[in-house]
């Protein structure tokens, strides 16, 4: 479950702020499949992130609020991007968060 917020309801949230990681991460736009070799691993790699990003994107949508940081592009391995661009994804999801936090607040007040 790449983003569960249908368990934390279930738990019994009243609120849920989901993170997805995987909202705007994947590199699987004509652009990036005009420079790959298709081969049977690259397939199965595409095939495999537009899975995930369908159940994120279909976990959130019971979510009170879904911050979307930007990832970095252009590696399968979330967490590989996650560790050798540490200060920009930092960056990125400080940013992302900013931009909810009004919402945020409007729930809470």
């Amino acid at each position: 479950m790449p983003v569960p917020v249908k368990m934390v309801k279930e738990m019994g949230a009243d609120i849920v702020v989901a993170v997805n990681l995987y909202g705007k991460m994947f590199p699987y736009k004509r652009e990036y499949l005009k420079k790959q070799e298709l081969s049977l691993i690259s397939v199965t790699r595409i095939t495999y992130q537009m899975l995930i990003e369908s159940l994120a994107s279909e976990n959130t949508k019971e979510a009170d609020i879904v911050i979307n940081p930007k990832i970095w592009e252009g590696e399968f391995n979330i967490f590989k991007n996650l560790i050798n661009n540490q200060e920009t994804t930092i960056e990125d999801g400080e940013r992302a968060a900013r931009d909810v936090i009004p919402a945020i607040k409007k729930l809470l007040y």
